[in-house]
């Protein structure tokens, strides 16, 4: 079973995308914040990250940088998520 780590800090985004995954057979674990995500990540890796970059508790983008430092995790795929509207931090 594919495993999913889901970090968002809106419960209802995690809720409901935690959900429509596992119905179709991923196992998720969701986050809402990247210090939680970073040490589940730790004890038991993942296969695919999805990542809010706006996190209250740590910037989703410093945990993409520390997933993507790490050569245990640096080819775990990150699909990035968002709802920001800033060109420079979606340049970034």
């Amino acid at each position: 079973m594919t495993a999913v780590v889901h970090v968002d800090e809106n419960p209802l985004l995690r809720d409901a995308l935690s959900v429509a995954l596992e119905a179709k057979g991923f196992r998720v674990s969701s986050f809402a914040d990247a210090r939680g995500a970073w040490k589940h990540l730790g004890e038991r890796g993942a296969d695919l990250v999805l990542l809010d970059i706006g996190l209250a508790e740590g910037s989703g983008l410093t945990l993409l940088g520390r997933i993507h430092d790490d050569p245990h995790f640096a080819a775990v795929p990150v699909v990035l998520l968002t709802d920001c509207r800033d060109p420079e931090v979606i340049r970034r």
